[in-house]
């Protein structure tokens, strides 16, 4: 076995910004055995080359395509740095670049939104438990909007609980689950073990390019809404794939409890991303891959909601979820007072109040 070693800079060769110092790193670490010469091949003597002594030397590039799918890639600068899953240092310098056209190559360091991940590792038995379901008429608008049929793969970015992947998952297709939250995924593994979940976010699905039919996202693509997400998810759908997201939203004029327990959540309102501030939008504006504009279907339906929920529900929203104690003691509080107390409070025969819902599903394709 050969360590890897970089290619002696030709005089002419131009290095980038930030290489001599990132190689300077790099050196002497040993990295992968270098593969014998193919002389039956000359189109790979522009990526290896014999040292002086005629040992076989793997070029960054090659090492790069031995090293990218079992090892974890960084993209520094345009650089691609690979570490083994132990920590210890398996590298390369490289020129790959992302690709600037269509967006099918490359690898982003963004991550998930950490408040999103800490509400929903701590509250995800309760989001199972309370969040509204969706209606049998929007689950049929995603299967039309979508043009899923039996054998079609579909994957569900931001899959969650398993709320929507239920009433998907006994229809023939082949749904992949990917879900950041270590909670989430829990929950999702016991309501729906035979669905397979990725952990891993929307701008690192490790799926293979133009693999999908289709991708729906439900509640969740506010929290990744720009030009980066909507790059990977092209990536991953085949040519005129169709991309799916979908909300349920809480109305909030339609009676005088529900305003004011919408109130409350806006009083201890963050600046995190919102379905109902609409900048989600402006992801898709002037972007190459997805066609404009987005095809819109609204409905409005009634949440059946017992009334211990009443504040449980308005618990599961991340922005009361992670308030300081004495903070959510207050918001409690208001609810008692504000909604419970609100004169149009009242309960049906089961102890229940109905709240008024809208659902939202936005539809397009790639380009």
């Amino acid at each position: 076995m050969s360590a890897l070693v970089r290619k002696k800079k030709k005089p002419t060769d131009e290095r980038r910004p930030g290489q001599d110092a990132v190689g300077a790193l790099l050196d002497g670490v040993s990295a992968v055995p270098a593969r014998p010469r193919d002389h039956t091949h000359p189109d790979r003597d522009e990526e290896e080359e014999d040292d002086e002594a005629g040992e076989p030397q793997v070029r960054p590039a090659s090492a790069a395509r031995l090293l990218q799918q079992q090892l974890r890639v960084l993209d520094v600068d345009g650089m691609v740095l690979c570490f083994n899953h132990g920590g210890g240092a398996r590298c390369f310098v490289d020129p790959i670049r992302k690709s600037t056209d269509n967006g099918r190559s490359g690898m982003s360091m963004k991550e998930a939104h950490p408040t999103a991940i800490t509400a929903f590792d701590a509250n995800h038995r309760s989001y199972d438990e309370l969040r509204p379901t969706y209606t049998p008429e929007a689950v049929a608008q995603v299967v039309e909007g979508l043009q899923l049929t039996a054998g079609k793969t579909l994957v569900e970015i931001g899959s969650g609980t398993g709320k929507l992947t239920v009433k998907l998952a006994h229809r023939g297709y082949h749904i992949v689950a990917v879900e950041p939250s270590r909670g989430m995924r829990e929950t999702f593994a016991r309501n729906l073990p035979d669905i397979q979940q990725l952990d891993a976010n929307v701008y690192n699905i490790p799926l293979p390019d133009e693999s999908a039919d289709a991708v729906v996202i439900a509640q969740a693509y506010h929290w990744f809404d720009d030009h980066d997400a909507l790059r990977e998810l092209h990536r991953v759908l085949k040519p005129h794939g169709r991309l799916g997201l979908l909300w349920n939203n809480y109305q909030t004029e339609s009676s005088t409890w529900q305003s004011q327990w919408n109130k409350i959540s806006d009083e201890f309102q963050d600046e995190h991303p919102r379905f109902h501030d609409a900048r989600w939008q402006d992801s898709f504006r002037q972007q190459p891959w997805f066609s404009m504009p987005l095809r819109e279907w609204i409905r409005t339906w009634t949440f059946s909601v017992p009334q211990g929920d009443v504040w449980g529900l308005l618990y599961t929203r991340s922005m009361i979820r992670n308030l300081l104690d004495a903070q959510r003691n207050r918001a409690q509080e208001e609810v008692r007072r504000r909604v419970q107390g609100a004169p149009d409070f009242k309960l049906d025969a089961n102890g229940n109040i109905d709240m008024a819902m809208q659902v939202f599903f936005y539809w397009t394709e790639c380009i």
